[in-house]
């Protein structure tokens, strides 16, 4: 099981931002560009929580073997879309988020799982990964294929089944639950699909999603 004190800290965090925002926006006085900046971490920060809370309530119900996934005839891009310029908001330069799709088909999937599926895997490229983070949607046999590519040294080899595994963190020291791939997998797989890590032909690091076509 997830450490509470693992699960407290991750909470922690968005909690404080959005309090120091909260108190500085309370200033009468305040630039208005401060106050947009502000107000632009409250709702980020507010999101985390949101996604956390989110994961946190998935794992719990698929633990007692009561989570509900629907597929139906989904937008990939449709649902990539603000995942991806949320992500890039609160990215530190000079590292960028960013989106590449073209001609892609309808997915089956369950666009609030899928959706769930693709914060988790750009904030953990965000997180673990390095450089610039691409999400890369395309037409497959079959299907539709997401890649979520970081310039990173990626995962090595005898890892890459195991950081699927529920509460498994490959770095410690860095921000995380344990929690975040292993939903993956698991509403990836209810979905019909399957998701992997592979090693993308210009050397960066990929997570891969391949969903059945609607």
């Amino acid at each position: 099981m997830t450490d509470l004190r693992l699960l407290v800290h991750e909470l922690r965090t968005p909690v404080a931002s959005i309090r120091a925002a909260a108190a500085g926006l309370a200033r009468e006085d305040l630039d208005p560009d401060v106050r947009a900046r502000l107000t632009t971490i409250v709702s980020l920060e507010a999101a985390r929580l949101a996604r956390l809370l989110d994961d946190l309530g998935a794992a719990d119900e698929l633990q007692g073997g009561g989570l509900s996934v629907a597929p139906e005839p989904c937008d990939v891009v449709e649902v990539a879309e603000p995942i991806v310029e949320a992500a890039a908001a609160r990215a530190h330069p000079p590292r960028r988020v960013r989106l590449a799709a073209g001609g892609v088909p309808l997915a089956l999937a369950a666009p609030d799982r899928l959706a769930q599926v693709l914060a988790n895997l750009v904030e953990n490229a965000l997180v673990h990964g390095e450089g610039d983070v691409e999400v890369a949607i395309a037409a497959a046999e079959g299907g539709v294929r997401v890649a979520v590519l970081d310039e990173g040294p990626g995962i090595p080899p005898g890892d890459r089944d195991r950081v699927f595994e529920r509460d498994v963190r490959l770095e410690p020291t860095r921000p995380g639950t344990g929690l975040g791939l292993w939903l993956c997998r698991e509403l990836v797989e209810r979905q019909g699909g399957t998701i992997a890590v592979e090693d993308a032909p210009d050397g960066r690091a990929a997570i891969v999603v391949v969903l059945p076509a609607a």
